[in-house]
């Protein structure tokens, strides 16, 4: 007779009908043929089941120049040019200018009137010749594209159309001559255009690289 508790109960007559209890020999473990892997990284998968190789090719070719922008860029180095030399007419102008305030008459009828004044014309002149050298500048980084060119030559452009607008006033006590008003005509238009084509173009100068 086998009880719940897993032992054997037999009767033995010998022993007066007492039962003896006889353990039971537990079942061997089942070994397995095939134990389970150490924890660990993933062993990398069989020969010929990686794929192909990723192909590198050449990187994808940039969007080309707009027209429209090669032309502002133009337009700006050409009046950038101009303004320079502009500039260094007024330098050149205060120097001459101080050197004559310097002659004796000029000297006793104005005394250090003349020599101020020269020097304005040539700090004058000094800001003209830094505004056109930095217009030149920019319009050169707008050809490659460059950011912060396009941000600073719709800034300059802004500047020399309103310096082209005061142009077109007359002056005090006399009126304005048809070169005149043609010449700020030009430079303002020319100026309003690179403003206009900065300030559309902005999508290819964001493609370009950095």
């Amino acid at each position: 007779m086998r009880g719940t508790s897993g032992y054997t109960l037999s009767h033995s007559v010998a022993n007066g009908g007492i039962a003896q209890v006889e353990p039971q020999q537990p079942a061997p473990p089942e070994w397995n043929a095939n134990p389970p892997a150490p924890p660990g990284p993933p062993a990398p998968p069989p020969p010929g089941q990686w794929g192909p190789p990723p192909q590198w090719g050449p990187p994808p070719p940039q969007p080309p120049r707009p027209g429209a922008v090669t032309t502002a860029a133009v337009i700006l180095i050409v009046l950038g040019v101009l303004v320079s030399l502009i500039g260094v007419l007024f330098l050149l102008g205060g120097a001459l200018f101080g050197s004559f305030a310097d002659a004796p008459q000029v000297r006793d009828q104005l005394p250090g009137i003349g020599a101020a004044f020269g020097g304005v014309i040539a700090t004058v002149g000094g800001l003209v010749l830094a505004y056109g050298v930095l217009q030149v500048v920019t319009g050169i980084y707008v050809l490659p594209g460059r950011a912060w060119a396009r941000i600073t030559g719709m800034i300059l452009a802004s500047l020399g159309a309103i310096f082209g607008l005061l142009g077109l006033l007359p002056a005090d006590g006399g009126g304005v001559t048809i070169a005149g008003v043609l010449i700020s005509a030009a430079v303002v238009a020319g100026y309003v255009y690179v403003i206009y084509v900065l300030a559309t173009k902005g999508s290819w100068f964001a493609e370009r690289p950095r």
